[in-house]
């Protein structure tokens, strides 16, 4: 991770395990994160998953062919044709070079500056990664298992309600914690990525319970590059304000 840091292992370690019994505790308020994360809410029961999502969380990167077109403000522009499919090749390329640009970004913080509020309203930088890896997390749950039901039940409310909730249960974790976790959650996410054929990418039918609508890369692009690309802007303009 950036800022020159590296995973302490002090403290206790954090897993799958500890991490879903947080998610069933109750939350401290903190201030609001916008973040196009795909969601579902007012989950009826009997509903079908495909009958709870919001279009208003329907991840926004979508189409065919996604190229870098040039960085506007620290994140990466993606174009995309009509049609929504990706292949494996293209995907594996967009993961790694928006990961590298995030890497690289991070590397710019100095690390007395991790634990400083306002990067995103009263968030420091060590809530924003923890936030992260909360999605990075449910992708690599979800490529593990192929079955969406296996999730967080965070996924059932609305994602101004589930960022609160994570940043509750995460805001006390040691800054040398959050980094190595993150760390970890993504060389997990990283190595899971190459089992995914073309059809996994783009067909929800290799996912149990995974809406129909969504395209599973859509799923995967808006918890690792594409929600990197969402909040590249804000540590950017905090970076200049800070400098």
């Amino acid at each position: 991770m950036g800022g020159g840091m590296t995973k302490n292992g002090g403290g206790e370690g954090v897993g799958r395990s500890s991490a879903t019994t947080a998610d069933r505790q109750g939350h401290q308020s903190g201030s609001e994160m916008k973040c196009s994360a795909p969601g579902i809410a007012h989950m009826t029961p009997g509903a079908g998953l495909d009958q709870r999502l919001p279009e208003k969380n329907i991840c926004s990167i979508t189409g065919a062919q996604a190229m870098r077109t040039g960085d506007a403000g620290g994140g990466r522009s993606i174009q995309m044709q009509a049609s929504g499919m990706m292949t494996t090749s293209l995907f594996q390329q967009l993961l790694d070079d928006g990961r590298a640009a995030w890497d690289a970004l991070l590397a710019r913080v100095p690390a007395e500056s991790w634990e400083i509020s306002g990067v995103v309203g009263a968030w420091r930088l060590k809530d924003l990664v923890a936030h992260i890896a909360w999605g990075e997390e449910e992708v690599v749950q979800l490529l593990r298992t192929h079955d969406f039901s296996m999730g967080s039940g965070l996924w059932l409310l609305e994602p101004d309600e589930r960022n609160r909730m994570v940043y509750g249960q995460r805001r006390r974790w040691p800054l040398d914690l959050v980094i190595g976790y993150e760390a970890e959650t993504w060389a997990n996410l990283r190595s899971l990525i190459v089992t995914l054929t073309d059809d996994d990418l783009n067909d929800a039918r290799s996912f149990t319970a995974l809406p129909h609508q969504w395209r599973p890369w859509q799923f995967i692009a808006s918890n690792t590059f594409g929600h990197f690309d969402a909040h590249a802007p804000a540590i950017e303009a905090w970076l200049r304000a800070t400098a």
